[in-house]
């Protein structure tokens, strides 16, 4: 087949199975009754979550269906640099309960970093590899590469397995994500039978803290037999670069943005990902002064004093000053310097400062007065 491009050989990961229980026997597997006998594969370091176009996780659907799946998700992370991924499907040869060689090919392939514009949040938010929309069918694989085997544990079964490169590199292929699925010619249709249930999230992602600038907010989920917990982090549906942990502190840029946190609980039968509503970001807490400003020179009928700006947490990042006379504003005394007049003389001087920084409420302070001389 012209559309088969390219045929990997695995004898040189040929996969031992002694002290594997095959727990039925028969042509048809089924996902609750088989486990393939090459199983645990030696060279997987996980499992593969498959996915509809919508992002809903699936583990069955039919063998004619071109993409059989929209998405193929390694649950175990790509090397450092490598950049695109490619799926393909292995076929267990003569042997019987042990084969030493098997027969494979490629259904598809994807750059997973960056991230594809259109990816749906649920199969991008782990990070790690995954394949987009496989070019073949399942029928038009196992009619290239069928299984014949007879023996419990390997008849009707396939392997799918995922592998990484770098910039115009081969793959890496002694170890692998994978997935094993068997088939049904009869009813046309395939399912997930190793290795089991991906984990299930009980109720719903929640953001806690009080979502606001300069407040650290936790992600919350609960998963029943996830083995790891993942976290992503995203404002105005983007994700946020380096945001991979259960909390996170919102800086001053996102400021009305809308946050959202998704967890993806993992184990060896595949990944859950949960996405919480999303919380618009408040404005954060006002700055408050850790050092009061202080009037420094003389305050004398004209003489001119200054008002320092004092210390703020968080730092400010400009002021703005506002001159007063026994409690009263003084018209335009607004800059940090004033020129004491007659009409200011035996009254109480004092300024208020405010401390302004984009995306906090303003902080304000007033010094302690001093009482114009002569």
């Amino acid at each position: 087949m012209a559309h088969l491009r390219r045929r990997i050989l695995a004898g040189i990961g040929a996969l031992a199975v002694s002290g594997v229980t095959v727990l039925a026997a028969g042509s048809s597997a089924s996902a609750d009754s088989t486990t393939p006998g090459w199983e645990p594969d030696p060279n997987a370091i996980g499992s593969i979550t498959l996915y509809d176009s919508s992002g809903s996780p699936i583990t069955s659907g039919n063998l004619s269906d071109v993409p059989f799946a929209a998405y193929a998700v390694a649950t175990h992370a790509g090397r450092s640099g490598d950049d695109h991924a490619q799926l393909y499907a292995y076929t267990p040869q003569e042997g019987g309960a042990n084969p030493q060689t098997w027969s494979g090919d490629e259904l598809g392939a994807s750059a997973y970093n960056p991230v594809p514009n259109g990816t749906p949040a649920a199969v991008s938010a782990s990070g790690n590899p995954f394949v987009t929309g496989t070019d073949l069918s399942m029928d038009d694989y196992i009619g290239e590469y069928p299984n014949n085997l007879t023996d419990s544990g390997y008849a009707d079964l396939y392997e799918l397995r995922i592998f990484t490169a770098g910039p115009s590199q081969q793959p890496d292929t002694s170890q692998y994500d994978r997935l094993d699925i068997s088939v049904d010619s009869g009813a046309g249709t395939w399912q997930v039978v190793y290795p089991g249930s991906a984990p299930t999230l009980n109720g719903s992602v929640t953001i806690s803290g009080k979502v606001r600038v300069g407040s650290t907010v936790t992600c919350n989920a609960s998963f029943t037999d996830a083995t790891s917990t993942s976290y992503a982090w995203s404002v105005n549906s983007a994700a946020i670069s380096g945001a991979t942990k259960s909390t996170f502190m919102i800086p001053a840029k996102d400021y009305k943005k809308s946050l959202t946190c998704t967890a993806t609980g993992m184990n060896g039968g595949g990944s859950t990902p949960g996405t919480s509503s999303a919380s618009k970001v408040g404005l954060g807490a006002a700055l408050h002064a850790t050092k009061k400003p202080t009037i420094s020179g003389k305050p004398a009928v004209g003489k001119t004093v200054k008002v320092s700006h004092g210390t703020w947490s968080p730092a400010a990042k400009s002021y703005a000053y506002q001159w007063e006379l026994n409690g009263k504003k003084i018209k335009k005394a607004t800059k940090d310097k004033l020129k004491i007049s007659k009409s200011e003389k035996g009254k109480k001087l004092s300024c208020k400062v405010t401390a302004i920084l984009t995306g906090y409420a303003d902080g304000a302070t007033t010094t302690k007065s001093v009482k114009v001389k002569k």
